[in-house]
């Protein structure tokens, strides 16, 4: 490419410095551009110091920021280190540059631009098209860590990768400190990246694409480098299949391309200096804000509001919420609104932290009802922004002395009721003895398929009211297409969704159906107008499948823990949390730091058509006193089987996914408990950003 390039230059049909005229925007363009595109709603503004327009949008953010119609913690702002500052004692030299020029304290993210490192010359004082010599001396570990120090000083949010293999990826990974938030990487409908992707999943990377659309300029560069005369196959906008997809949902062809990589869970980051196109590109779908869900839900009717501080989207609520109240539309009394202490939490000297977090986000006095999001505590420190990989149990859990502290928070008015949220029945009941406040409520996945009868009988006889959240199912096997569904939906003409909603709250259960969709949101209001037969309730009652039909963990654990008693309680009421891999006790909620656990997991088919994990695990002391899953764990898949010898049940799950990624069987985040996404990330990332 190299040799082609520079043959093309020395024959005079193409000038060097025209490269990148397609790219080269001046300051007032540049301006313009951000203009509009905040306008547009826009808050990812993507940047780098190589390309030299930092002090532009600088310029641009201080007249918003000034003039109050924009506040810092409503922008997400990237901006990457360049390749000449790749070696430590560069790192907080360029970032600071970068800072103040952006004339911003800090950046959202900070990220490598790329791997290869060059020499420190500034590239404007060499002959034209001369680029400093490469720096053989690049050490991405100790480039990391320098990294890692403008975190610590307050200067970035979050550090990530850009144009990194998965080699180089995983080598940062394996020595950090703060694990890579992101990795931006080209990314397009011909170029998609399908293992690169699988691979930063797996280690909680998220990726953004660049040149989602594909780069319009390369089929004419390529054309006259190759002397070829059709190119078109390197231009996505037009080829056929995405045309008739756009014409399909009368859209167009850019807007199906940010569409497809979105869905994909990537971020998207097109680039325009066309107001037009800037506009045109964030309506590529009806994705919409937490404030215009919350307004949709408002005018609806719904008055119930459930978040988390783990959801990260409590600022946004709050903002519709004081707009409504403020507005005199709506009286504080008539809300009643949920939120949920983090697992990071879990201890009684942070409950009254996280709860006043969460009260000065939604800009409220008191919420209605406070929950325990979890019974297993992760320890307390700070975690990059969509990057779950640094979380550690906590082995001090201590639920007693926890509900104590939430006690207290009804006690000082911050809260009128209290509860919990994925608890079992033994740690509802160790709770229940021991408070002095009744937890109201215990919010857990239930619906169709995972109907969770005993536990809410459990907790009925306790007066603990549940609350059911996934109860359409999860995304990946909704339970509305199951054939009873549709033959009950037929005869009350009204949709499958409604039947799942009705049939819950027909028990006295209550429903926080998910969704951003006015639509689906006003359709999910209207269960109110119809009630079930006897028959249809029975029928439905008929199509639990327990444990096999969470969506949530799909995993079916039945747990014989022998000769292994909680070192906390005294108790033998040993289970393994799948999701993180230990041996808990579930009547105190301890993680227990002396058991092997020796996991034999068979697979059938299962209710969804895909495979189905059934684990049997058994617990023996540990010698060694190692924690979580050690032994053996044994997989049958078909007619092979293999031993693995494993440390840890993460690297056994890993293992396991990695097997069941192609068809017939689900995906791994359907089969394997993973952590909840994040709501609010996928919102703030989801919107493209402008270079």
């Amino acid at each position: 490419m190299g040799k082609a390039l520079k043959k093309l230059f020395d024959s005079g049909k193409f000038k060097r410095e025209e490269l990148f005229i397609v790219t080269k925007a001046t300051p007032e363009e540049i301006e313009t551009s951000l203009d509009a595109a905040l306008k547009a709603g826009y808050r990812h503004i993507d940047t780098a110091y190589l390309y030299k327009n930092e002090d532009s949008i600088g310029r641009v953010l201080k007249r918003w920021f000034d003039s109050g119609k924009l506040k810092r913690k409503d922008l997400f702002i990237v901006t990457k280190l360049p390749d000449r500052g790749n070696r430590a004692e560069s790192v907080e030299k360029y970032i600071q540059l970068s800072l103040s020029a952006l004339q911003l304290d800090y950046v959202d993210l900070y990220l490598i631009h790329t791997p290869v490192g060059r020499q420190d010359i500034d590239p404007s004082k060499g002959a034209p098209g001369h680029f400093p010599e490469l720096d053989m001396t690049t050490d991405h570990i100790t480039l990391w860590k320098a990294m890692e120090a403008q975190v610590d000083a307050g200067r970035a949010k979050a550090i990530g990768l850009s144009n990194f293999n998965s080699r180089q990826i995983k080598r940062i990974w394996s020595s950090a400190r703060i694990k890579p938030a992101n990795l931006q990487v080209e990314l397009n409908v011909y170029f998609q990246q399908r293992e690169l992707t699988a691979f930063c999943k797996a280690l909680d990377i998220t990726i953004c694409a660049y040149a989602p659309i594909g780069n319009p300029s390369f089929p004419d560069l390529a054309k006259m480098i190759s002397g070829k005369a059709d190119l078109t196959f390197y231009k996505p906008l037009e080829d056929p299949v995405v045309g008739k997809i756009a014409k399909k949902h009368n859209k167009t062809p850019a807007q199906v391309l940010l569409r497809w990589i979105i869905q994909r869970g990537i971020v998207a980051i097109p680039k325009s200096k066309t107001s037009s196109r800037i506009k045109e590109n964030f309506e590529r779908s009806d994705t919409t804000s937490i404030e215009s869900t919350i307004d949709a839900a408002l005018k609806v009717g719904y008055r119930h509001f459930d978040t988390a501080y783990f959801y990260r989207n409590e600022a946004e609520m709050g903002n519709a919420f004081k707009k409504w109240l403020d507005s005199g539309k709506l009286k504080r009394e008539e809300l009643f609104i949920v939120t949920k202490l983090p697992s990071s939490g879990n201890r009684a000297s942070s409950v009254e932290k996280y709860i006043k977090l969460s009260l000065e986000a939604l800009q409220l006095d008191y919420v209605d009802l406070y929950l325990i999001h979890n019974p297993v505590g992760h320890k307390e420190k700070e975690a990059s922004p969509g990057n779950k990989s640094n979380l550690e149990v906590d082995m001090d859990t201590d639920l007693i002395s926890l509900w104590k502290a939430m006690e207290l928070q009804v006690d000082a008015g911050r809260a009128c009721s209290i509860g919990v949220s994925n608890f079992n029945a033994n740690q509802v009941k160790r709770i229940v003895q021991a408070a002095r406040i009744i937890p109201a409520n215990n919010q857990v996945e239930l619906h169709l398929y995972y109907q969770q009868k005993e536990l809410a009988a459990f907790c009925k006889a306790l007066d603990v009211t549940i609350c059911a959240y996934a109860p359409l199912g999860s995304p990946a096997f909704p339970d509305f297409y199951d054939p009873v569904v549709s033959k009950i939906a037929k005869n009350h003409n009204k949709t499958p969704a409604q039947i799942l909603l009705r049939q819950i709250v027909q028990r006295g259960i209550v429903v926080i159906p998910k969704s951003s969709n006015p639509g689906r949101i006003r359709e999910n209001f209207q269960i109110f107008d119809f009630e079930l037969t006897e028959d249809e309730m029975y029928e439905l009652s008929l199509l639990d499948r327990g444990k096999k039909g969470s969506t949530i963990a799909n995993v079916a654990i039945d747990s014989t823990m022998t000769n292994t008693k909680c070192k906390n309680c005294g108790c033998s009421e040993i289970d393994v949390d799948p999701s993180r891999g230990d041996a808990v006790c579930t009547n105190c909620g301890v993680v227990l730091e002396d058991s092997i656990i020796v996991s034999e997991v068979q697979f059938e088919e299962n209710t969804h058509g895909g495979s189905s994990a059934l684990g049997q695990f058994v617990s023996s002391e540990s010698k060694g006193g190692a924690r979580g899953f050690g032994g053996t764990f044994h997989t049958g898949l078909g007619k092979e089987s293999r031993e693995i010898t494993l440390k840890n049940a993460r690297k056994a799950i890993t293992n396991l996914a990695q097997q069941l990624r192609t068809p017939p069987h689900p995906p791994p985040s359907a089969l394997f408990p993973i952590f909840p996404e994040d709501p609010f990330l996928i919102f703030k990332m989801s919107k493209p950003a402008l270079y």
